[in-house]
């Protein structure tokens, strides 16, 4: 990281999200703070470990904060067939000092019916993808043996939703989204 660990940029980054038009990532992200700062890279994986730059984008130099964007033809990676791409920021200070943003997976088959989680094993924090959460949506992490030990309403119409797992002891879980009703589930292991 380039001291980035030991010496955290002044930058601070708000929001970081992807959705999928067409056959094109659209990013878009929101930062604050700005003073020495240079640019954006954006960079894209296909799965969650390597990554390369997509593209750059200027700093505006706010005072306050300041709305971004970028747009990232994937329409190679729709017609080989992929499910997922990743998306990174790594932001560079005009010293040339880095620190990458948050990991985003963004699903390219525009299928809502199964359950993507990101990362797994997880430490922190998940990103699971799934359909468009209904008005009364829920979202429980169960223990090995079923007992829950969490509970969340993700936003109405959101198909994304991130999770704070880093207070849950390491083990392996069962997250169960369920969604007009109708209840899906899948596996990650906490580390």
């Amino acid at each position: 990281m380039n001291g980035a660990e030991t010496d955290p940029l002044p930058i601070r980054l708000l929001s970081f999200n992807a959705g999928l038009a067409s056959s094109k990532a659209n990013l878009w992200w929101t930062a604050a703070n700005e003073t020495d700062f240079d640019h954006f890279e954006i960079e894209r994986s296909i799965d969650g470990l390597h990554f390369a730059k997509a593209g750059s984008v200027g700093v505006i130099s706010s005072s306050s904060s300041a709305s971004y964007s970028f747009a990232d033809d994937l329409g190679a990676e729709i017609a080989a067939g992929r499910k997922l791409a990743y998306y990174r920021l790594k932001l560079v200070d005009k010293n040339g000092k880095y620190s990458y943003s948050q990991v985003i997976p963004l699903q390219l088959n525009g299928k809502s019916g199964k359950l993507l989680l990101f990362p797994n094993p997880a430490v922190e924090q998940v990103s699971l993808l799934h359909e468009k959460a209904a008005a009364n949506a829920s979202i429980r992490i169960l223990t090995a043996d079923g007992r829950q030990v969490m509970k969340i309403a993700p936003a109405r119409e959101a198909e994304q939703t991130i999770i704070a797992v880093g207070s849950l002891l390491k083990g392996s879980y069962t997250l169960e989204f369920v969604n007009a009703g109708v209840p899906k589930t899948i596996k990650f292991i906490k580390m």
